[in-house]
């Protein structure tokens, strides 16, 4: 039997199942047998990429000295 995503913390610690973080949620969940990897859910997955589709996720920084925005003209 390998390492399931509906199987809780403890069953996977007894089968020796890697265990990693839901980079949305924090929950642990099995790295292997998980098809939502590295996430815990396919909502946390919708989640992640909706944040990328929003331009949720930025790198903070100050604008270029230039005045160029670095975005394409159309």
């Amino acid at each position: 039997m390998g390492c399931r995503s509906h199987m809780d913390n403890h069953e996977h610690r007894a089968l020796g199942c890697r265990m990693v973080r839901c980079p949305t949620c924090g929950r642990g969940t099995p790295f292997e047998g998980n098809p939502y990897r590295p996430f815990c859910s396919r909502g946390c997955k919708g989640l992640d990429l909706i944040h990328w589709a929003t331009e949720g996720y930025r790198i903070e920084g100050t604008p270029p000295e230039d005045g160029t925005d670095n975005e394409p003209d159309e």
